[in-house]
Parts: structure tokens; sequence; C-alpha cells
């Protein structure tokens, strides 16, 4: 059994719906209206989120003392892309929870049978 990840298309548009990284990006307007829409066609969108994206600590790379001056600027940019906006998961879940239903793909499985 299949539960693909949230993905609204439209023409040729992609539009990912389903991870962190895209609950940190997208307006709140446009991550609902997309769910929304995707909700209808799919009966179980997949949501995905990593154990970090809902700490409390700011994510920092320990560099080796001989790095270069271009992994700093990997590393350095690689840390703000992982901790901005961080803080809206939490809070756009538990409005997302309020305005659909959300399941454990266990749950979703015995639907499913």
């Amino acid at each position: 059994m299949e539960f693909p990840t949230a993905v609204l298309r439209r023409g040729r548009v992609v539009l990912p719906l389903g991870g962190g990284a895209y609950w940190r990006a997208l307006p709140g307007a446009v991550l609902w209206k997309g769910l929304e829409a995707l909700g209808s066609r799919a009966a179980f969108p997949v949501l995905y989120f990593h154990p970090y994206e809902f700490s409390q600590d700011t994510l920092r790379a320990v560099l080796p003392g001989g790095a270069s001056a271009r992994e700093h600027v990997r590393e350095s940019w690689r840390q703000y892309s992982k901790n901005a906006r961080r803080g809206l998961i939490r809070k756009r879940l538990v409005e997302a929870a309020a305005r659909f239903r959300l399941v454990p793909v266990r749950d979703a499985l015995e639907e499913q049978h």
C-alpha cells in the first residue's frame, strides 16, 4: 500500500505540502488551501516531519578545526535553512489538527483493509 507525500499539482506546477520545510516556507493560507484541495482527492496524504523540527534547541554544526571557508559558508547556510521559522511547524500542526483529521499510518492501514 502506498501513501504518497502531500503534493498539490496544478497543471505543470507541483507544490510540495507534506514536509516541515514547506510548512516553514509557505504562507499559511497557501498551505491550508492546498491541503483542503488535496484532501478531497487523496484519502491519506502524508505529512512528514523530522524530530529536529520540534526541538527547542538551535541546530549547530561542529566543524573540524581545519574546515575550509567554503565548508563554513555551507554549514552556516544549512544552519540557517534548518532553523529559520522552525517554531511555525508546531503551531501549524496544532492548527492542522483542528482543521483536518490527522491519523498515524497504522490507523490509515487499518481503515484501508
